[in-house]
This record gives structure tokens, sequence and C-alpha cells, in this order.
């Protein structure tokens, strides 16, 4: 499950991206009892990007649901946390953000969805 980067750049509240994300692992499991889940701590996006309208940075949230992800994989049997979050931002220490990103705004490109890739398979394969 790979949400969090349009709810964070609305700012929705930590408490209500963890209930969201509870719900869907629920109503799954309503049908598959045993479905396992990775939960993907999204990308961050470009911090130097600003919505339109009020000139409020789309850099809201993000960062703040990878607390949640890790709540929810400690919690929950058969939930696992695949980081990406931690990951970009220590890639952003040595890469510029343009060269990560395929709309320089918060879509990976290919370079980061192979990061995305490599850490999904590292996270269910060990």
């Amino acid at each position: 499950l790979g949400f969090g980067m349009n709810d964070g750049s609305a700012y929705t509240g930590e408490k209500a991206y963890y209930n969201n994300m509870m719900k869907i692992i629920e109503e799954i499991r309503a049908v598959n009892p045993a479905c396992e889940f990775v939960v993907l701590g999204t990308m961050l996006p470009n911090e130097n990007i600003c919505w339109s309208e009020g000139g409020k940075s789309i850099l809201g949230n993000q960062e703040k649901y990878l607390l949640k992800l890790q709540t929810l994989a400690q919690e929950e049997a058969g939930v696992a946390l695949a980081d990406i979050t931690t990951l970009h931002k220590e890639y952003l220490t040595v890469k510029n953000y343009r060269d990560m990103t395929g709309n320089n705004v918060n879509h990976p490109n290919d370079f980061l969805m192979r990061l995305y890739a490599q850490t999904i398979v590292k996270t269910i394969f060990g």
C-alpha cells in the first residue's frame, strides 16, 4: 500500500492517514483474512514547490506518516514497512531533487523507481 504523497501535500493529519490505511487493510482482510501487506513510506516532494494558492509548500506531512506506518507494521501481524522516506531523505543529501524525479515536483523517475523496487524486494525477501 503506497499512499501519502497527496495526503501529505494536502496536510491530512497523521491520525486520519493512519485510520485510512487501517480501513484499507481491514476491508481487504474482510475478504481475505490471510492477506499480508507491505506499506510504503513515500518519497518526499520537492520542498521548493508551493501550491499556487497561498504559497504553501507541498512538503507537508509525508515524513510524519512514516511514524504511523512504523506503528502499523509493529502492531499489525502480516504488515511490513518498506521505508522509502528515510532512503529518499538520505539520497537528497548527496543528489539533486531533479535527478530523482520525473516532474521535479513529486513523481519518481526511473532512478527512484529502482530504489522503490529494490526496497520492496528487500522488505519481502530480506
